[in-house]
């Protein structure tokens, strides 16, 4: 169990950001600098589009209207 402090007119954070805050705290207290982050090449971002494009099919998810 955790408590996110929020502000006193709005005592309550939609689930998703909830999450994310979570998420973005753990990644900070690996004591990573988020300034020194590397930007993946081109082969490596080929490889997670084909991925993702795999795990959509996997999952029946509908193709984009053109």
């Amino acid at each position: 169990m955790l408590r996110i402090d929020t502000s006193e007119s709005y005592l309550s954070l939609n689930l998703s950001h909830a999450v994310a805050i979570v998420l973005y705290s753990l990644f900070i207290s690996r004591n990573v600098n988020v300034d020194e982050s590397r930007v993946i090449g081109r082969l490596e971002k080929e490889k997670l589009y084909d991925y993702f494009s795999i795990l959509l099919d996997e999952i029946n998810y509908p193709k984009h209207k053109v």
